[in-house]
């Protein structure tokens, strides 16, 4: 387990509302830590250390680009024509699956340094 520094946003493990730590206390078995919901509010928080998780660690790996990219439009960044594709899903590769709109549904694969999501304008 990661240890817990001034500084860090953490969530409890089953919460939703980020804490930021402003104390660590080093216990013999671990940490307690001392942070607050709100920088603004006296809304201060104690709790042992295997009761919070890192905001990178609160979603395990396997689950960051599966879901989150389905039916997303992107467009392809490192070729001279762009080209768009809608998301399907991630291959074992760790690439991005798109249906490719010009190319009859033709299926490929990108690495996601490749691609990019196309973001609705709005003014």
């Amino acid at each position: 387990m990661k240890e817990f520094r001034v500084g860090n946003i953490v969530y409890y493990k089953s919460g939703t509302k980020p804490i930021r730590v402003s104390e660590v206390i080093q216990l013999r078995h671990g940490q307690n830590v001392i942070g607050y919901y709100n920088m603004h509010s006296n809304s201060k928080v104690h709790a042992p250390s295997h009761c919070l998780v890192h905001k990178e660690d609160r979603y395990p790996d396997s689950t960051i680009g599966k879901d989150d990219m389905k039916g997303k439009l992107f467009q392809t960044t490192n070729e001279a024509v762009v080209r768009f594709g809608i998301g399907l899903a991630t291959n074992s590769a760790g690439q991005i699956v798109l249906e490719m709109k010009e190319a009859n549904g033709q299926v490929e694969a990108f690495d996601k340094k490749d691609i990019e999501r196309v973001m609705p304008y709005s003014n």
